[in-house]
This record gives C-alpha cells, structure tokens and sequence, in this order.
C-alpha cells in the first residue's frame, strides 16, 4: 500500500545517521575490480556480453521521430541474462540502505520531487521471487540501478535503445 510505504521510508530517513558534509554519498564510478561490497549477493543476478557492432538506426525512435537511413555502430556491452525479478527488487526494497535511501533518487529534481511525493503502488501480479518484477517506473528503475552499481561496487545503468537493438538483433540488421 503506497500510504504504507511512504510512512516506512519517512521513518527509515528520520533514524538515519546523517552525513557530516558534501552533498551526501553517491555511488561511486567504476574502479575497475568488480568486487561487490560486504560480500553482496543476489540470485539469478547474471550477465551476457553482447559484442560490438552495427545497429540499423532506420528502426529507431526518438521521441517519435525516425533517426533516418543510418547505421549506429554500439561497443560492447554487458546486459543482464534475466529481467529484474521479484526476489531482486525485494533486496532493494528492504534493504536498510535500499529503496528508502534518498540518495539513489538524486539524479534529477524530478526524480526526488516523485521520490517526496510518491503515488506508489508497489508489488506484483506475479508469485515467486524469481518472476519478473513489474508495475517499476522509470524513476525506481533509475534507483535500482544506482543501488546496484553501490553494492557491486560498477556501473549500472538502463539500455539505450541502440543497446536493446543491439541485443535483440546482432547482426542481423
């Protein structure tokens, strides 16, 4: 119940420590030795390198508008082998520097504004932990992934839609 969960995180933040200075912590950017802090785990969490190459960007949108007659070339990436699951989003959730932690909304203003004033509903129509997680905007999908990148201690962050096309397609073009 969204009216729940905005009292759990008031109170989270209320009996949180606070930060002496600067303008609190951030995730930190990639050092190079993927190394997940404290022993960090998190089931079915696996990636697919997916190889460089030529994307039709003929088939790509911004906004509505067509990118034209052009081939984007995308480097090589690493994307998750499953979709968020329940049993994922649920570590994010619970966890005492998780979902509540303002922090991981500090990548916009609109992001904190909704973060502040949330119309939530959390939860899934799916049972199980390892279902995919649904009914996550952009906002927490965004949160999520700055979480991730703190835990595992690397970058993290959502497809670009040249990323995706890569994925789907490969070489096919």
């Amino acid at each position: 119940d969204p009216d729940n969960l905005r009292r759990f995180c008031m109170r989270k933040r209320q009996d949180a420590p606070s930060h002496a200075g600067g303008n609190g912590h951030h995730p930190p950017s990639h050092d190079g030795s993927h190394h997940p802090r404290h022993h960090f785990h998190m089931n079915l969490l696996e990636w697919c390198e997916i190889p460089s190459g030529d994307v039709d960007a003929s088939s790509v949108a911004y906004g509505g508008e067509s990118l034209g007659d052009k081939t984007v070339f995308v480097d090589t990436f690493y994307m998750g082998k499953y979709p968020v699951t329940i049993g994922q989003f649920n570590q994010f959730l619970h966890a005492d520097d998780g979902y509540c932690k303002q922090d991981w909304w500090n990548f916009s203003t609109y992001a904190k504004q909704w973060f502040d004033n949330p119309e939530k509903e959390i939860g899934s129509k799916f049972v199980g932990d390892d279902r995919p997680y649904e009914m996550v905007n952009w906002y927490e999908a965004m949160a999520f992934c700055n979480w991730l990148s703190y835990k595992l201690n690397m970058k993290i962050i959502l497809p670009k839609i040249e990323q995706w096309q890569r994925a789907v397609r490969g070489d096919n073009m």
